[in-house]
């Protein structure tokens, strides 16, 4: 008994919220890379080791040879091979990727927008939105539906982009892109009252931080209003 406790202590399961919260756990070990405990939301294993440690030598060569085991190794070896993928905006080889890994990696949501995003990218549009969706269950980044609205948008659903688009800026309303998307909505839809009006408050927003990003989101609807500016003086 006294070594089935003693294993136990050895070993912590429990579920990424959970541990997130414990504030009495030493966070900045570097042998505990935060982010896979709070960011996933999926059981943690943590495996305390020592060269001294029975429990932990059996571990090794017992539990860590499971195929579970080795199942989630290969599967998170292959995320971060198209993760490297994603960031490359290399969308086709994540696609590929992805695929086989939704099963396995369905409770990551940094795993669903980036296999949503590369299925949007790559013109799947319904399937994007289905994988996305899972995603929306799960985080509360705005970012997810603005790439559903986007889906919506190419499919010619103009209303549902747009309530998707609005979505996204009223879970975080300081962030100038769903405003960047909006206005290009309705200038794709060719009604010009509401583009110059969503032009007006692109220029006039004002984000929780500026940067080269929200200048660039700017320029963009500046360059379309140009051409509205232009028409109107002929």
């Amino acid at each position: 008994m006294n070594k089935l406790i003693s294993f136990v202590l050895m070993v912590i399961i429990g579920t990424s919220p959970v541990l997130s919260q414990n504030k009495e756990y030493d966070y900045s070990d570097k042998y505990i890379p935060r982010k896979y405990i709070s960011d996933l939301s999926k059981p943690t294993l943590v495996m305390l080791t020592a060269t001294w440690c029975g429990p932990c030598k059996y571990m090794k060569e017992n539990i860590m040879k499971l195929p579970e085991v080795r199942l989630y190794k290969q599967t998170e070896s292959a995320w971060k091979k198209a993760e490297r993928w994603h960031k490359k905006e290399y969308y086709e080889y994540v696609v590929e990727d992805c695929d086989n890994l939704l099963p396995y990696m369905k409770h990551d949501y940094r795993f669903l927008f980036a296999y949503g995003q590369s299925l949007n990218k790559t013109g799947n549009y319904e399937k994007s939105d289905a994988i996305l969706r899972m995603g929306t269950e799960i985080s509360s980044d705005p970012m997810f539906w603005n790439v559903m609205g986007n889906n919506s948008l190419a499919l010619g659903r103009y209303r549902e982009a747009e309530g998707r688009y609005k979505h996204a800026f009223y879970m975080v309303p300081n962030r100038l892109y769903p405003l960047n998307l909006l206005a290009k909505l309705y200038h794709a839809e060719g009604d010009t009252v509401r583009f110059l009006d969503m032009a007006d408050n692109v220029e006039l927003f004002v984000p929780k931080v500026e940067s080269v990003n929200t200048e660039r989101l700017r320029s963009e609807i500046r360059e379309l209003k140009s051409c509205y500016i232009s028409s109107f003086d002929k």
